[in-house]
């Protein structure tokens, strides 16, 4: 059983010996086996526990220590023991333990704090744990107070004024807490009512009233002292706070902001009281400088706390830059109060509601509207003078005229324009400029331009051929009734640009597997040869390079290809190509059998087709491949189409070369067998490029015309 001592017998006994044997004598001098490789320590129990004392009391408790092995069992050296509130009673010495022998230590404790922990640490002979250990636990029975919030911030208080605040006295030990005296010290702190002394048992905690009254607008530091029954018997907590202006104008003071240079703007001062107690107000005044007063209340004033006067007051600058001034308010008790007064003087100018414009994502070729607002922020007129914006990507709409006079407040509506030409982001900047200032508003304008598709046309130059022969095919199935019409109707429009040309021409509509035309071969002195295209009829209505080949070779058809005309092929389809023989064939058959051969389709988009009709596959190789136009035949307006058939005999007596595609006129690049040609021009009506002097050019030189494809626009 564990000894409870007084404080006198405990002192006594940790200087008294005392080992205690198990159930044999040992020889502490015997000889040491030193083949100790066997021998194994147990200390009983693990975890020494004592009960809970109160300051000076002692408890003694022992451990066993016990040799479990098959060897000899060595313990050499003095046991260890930390943590101040344990002891060892006394040394046992060395000693020696047979194999099942045992021996006890006694341990005291006797508390220092509320929490005590320790271990004991014994050496020995054991090779798998030379150092064994027991945690030695106990509790003191202490008294503690916790004083929450520690520091207490009462923040800020305007002068005058007092605010309640409060702190929890908790006791947080393992005794009763006896508190027998309490102070605060610094200025503006005072103690509210407590009853002492006050006794306070585990856990139970009061609230401890105080009161906060600033004298000045420093901080104002205090403490909080507590008198205890702790072993320290003094505790602290830290106090904070600051007073504060009774009118809120005094904390903020005024910004005017900016205002030009000469003009006069004004504005009201808000002066709220915050104070507790009535105030009079006997006294504005401002200082000598650009700040004014207007208008004041009549004074003398009394304000109750949250009363609030206004003080009409004028800014006047008289040079750029910033200006600061000082109103005071003087009190009946002779106090005062400053609140600060600041303001800038501006140069003549405008402001952008915006710092910047940000213009959508914009194909090359299209164009994107954003709309900028440009105001007068001062009291006075401005005159604008001029715009200036030097990028041929961005440009203004409806400029507005200059000079253009803003009255305060008033401002304008600018439509800006973003129009890409090249694949890049794009900045510039919109500047305004205003009488009587050297400076420029300005406003930043940003975009980026997105990338289209690639176009490359090349046209063969050959000035041998005077004439032109030139065949259609029609496919006359069902699905095209609404495309053999849109045909005819443009029949007139195309045969008339072949007579403006000046042109030889021969036309002939392909019918039938044999080919041949169904109306003859129509010249200009045929008496309807507009009336004639699109009447063929035919049983071959998706084989169109097959009835093309055979049509150019087919007797019926003499006297078609001549010898001094080129030859043009144009072939109308809503579906594939669908001869058995391959379109590589059927065209080199094609090309053997006229001159100069050009193919040229209209079909469904490639390489996905468009609506209501499929990719013109076959159309499109063979059109590719003799260097023709691919037209689309979901197009709902075919003028266009008209005129590029026209344009079919370009390299024959002119100069011109008509595009397949619209382009960005800024990306045309023009290549003559291979080496870059500049001297040309572009006619955006015809959609071609003219070269200005062909006389260099050899008969069968290479035009190659690249250029990104204008986009279709929203």
């Amino acid at each position: 059983m564990p000894r409870r001592l007084t404080p006198p017998v405990a002192l006594a006994l940790l200087g008294t010996g005392a080992l205690l044997a198990g159930c044999a004598d040992y020889e502490l001098q015997g000889i040491r086996d030193d083949n100790a490789a066997d021998a194994v320590i147990l200390l009983d129990p693990e975890v020494l526990l004592f009960d809970a004392l109160e300051p000076g009391q002692v408890e003694v408790r022992t451990v066993e220590i016990r040799s479990v092995g098959s060897a000899t069992l060595y313990v050499e050296e003095a046991p260890l023991i930390t943590g101040g509130s344990f002891s060892l009673v006394s040394d046992p010495g060395d000693l020696a333990l047979e194999a099942g022998e045992s021996a006890e230590l006694e341990i005291a404790f006797s508390p220092v704090d509320i929490d005590n922990t320790g271990t004991l640490v014994v050496y020995s002979s054991d090779d798998s744990t030379p150092e064994a250990r027991v945690l030695l636990e106990g509790t003191g029975l202490f008294p503690r107070l916790q004083i929450s919030p520690d520091p207490l911030e009462a923040g800020e208080a305007p002068l005058g004024c007092t605010t309640e605040e409060s702190v929890w006295l908790e006791s947080v030990g393992t005794a009763t807490l006896e508190i027998d005296a309490l102070a605060v010290t610094g200025t503006g702190w005072r103690l509210g009512g407590a009853e002492l002394p006050l006794v306070l048992a585990p856990g139970e905690a009061v609230e401890l009233p105080l009161e906060f009254s600033p004298v000045d607008l420093e901080d104002h530091p205090g403490v909080l002292y507590a008198s205890t029954n702790e072993p320290v018997p003094q505790v602290t907590s830290s106090l904070g706070g600051f007073g504060g202006e009774v009118f809120t104008a005094a904390v903020d003071g005024m910004d005017f902001d900016r205002a030009l240079v000469g003009c006069e703007t004004e504005d009201l001062l808000p002066l709220q009281y915050v104070g507790c107690e009535g105030l009079t107000v006997v006294d504005i005044t401002v200082a000598d400088g650009p700040f004014s007063i207007v208008e004041l209340p009549e004074l003398p004033l009394t304000l109750e706390g949250g009363e609030e006067i206004g003080v009409l007051m004028r800014f006047t600058p008289e040079a750029e830059g910033e200006h600061e001034g000082l109103l005071t308010v003087e009190l009946e008790d002779g106090s005062l109060v400053d609140v600060s007064l600041v303001g800038v003087g501006d140069g003549p100018g405008v402001e952008f509601e915006e710092d910047r414009v940000v213009f959508d994502d914009t194909l090359l070729g299209c164009e994107d509207l954003k709309d900028a607002f440009l105001f007068n922020p001062y009291d006075c007129p401005v005159t604008v003078t001029e715009f200036g914006l030097g990028s041929a990507v961005f440009a203004m709409v409806d400029e507005p005229g200059t000079p253009r006079t803003l009255e305060p407040g008033e401002g304008l509506r600018l439509e800006l324009l973003y129009i890409p030409d090249d694949f890049q982001q794009h900045r510039n900047e919109l500047t305004v400029s205003v009488e009587g200032s050297t400076d420029r508003s300005r406003l930043e304008l940003r975009g980026e331009s997105l990338e289209t598709d690639e176009a490359l046309d090349a046209f063969a130059f050959d000035g041998a051929f005077e004439a032109v022969d030139v065949m259609f095919w029609i496919d006359q199935s069902g699905s095209m009734d609404e495309e053999q019409d849109a045909l005819e109707a443009q029949a007139e429009a195309y045969v008339g640009a072949l007579e403006s040309a000046g042109v030889d021409w021969q036309l002939g509509v392909a019918a039938g597997a044999s080919g041949c035309f169904s109306t003859g071969i129509l010249t200009p002195d045929s008496a309807d040869p507009t009336g004639s295209i699109g009447a063929s009829a035919n049983s071959n209505s998706e084989a169109g390079l097959t009835v093309a080949a055979s049509a150019l070779t087919a007797s019926c058809n003499d006297g078609f290809v001549r010898e001094d005309a080129v030859t043009r092929v144009v072939l109308v389809s809503d579906e594939p190509e669908q001869s058995w023989e391959s379109w590589s064939t059927l065209t080199s058959r094609i090309q053997a059998a006229g001159n100069d051969v050009v193919i040229s389709s209209i079909v469904g988009d490639y390489p996905h087709g468009c609506p209501g009709a499929q990719a013109g596959t076959g159309y499109y190789e063979a059109t590719v491949a003799t260097g023709g136009l691919f037209m689309s035949i979901c197009e709902d307006d075919w003028s266009a189409h008209a005129g590029q058939l026209a344009a079919l005999t370009d390299g024959i007596l002119d100069d011109t070369y008509t595009l397949s595609r619209e382009p960005v006129e800024s990306t045309i690049d023009v290549e003559v067998d291979g080496a870059t040609f500049s001297d040309w021009t572009y006619d955006a009506g015809l959609n071609a490029i003219t070269i200005d002097d062909i006389s260099s050019f050899d008969n069968g030189s290479l035009i190659e015309v690249s250029y990104i494809i204008a986009s279709a626009c929203d």
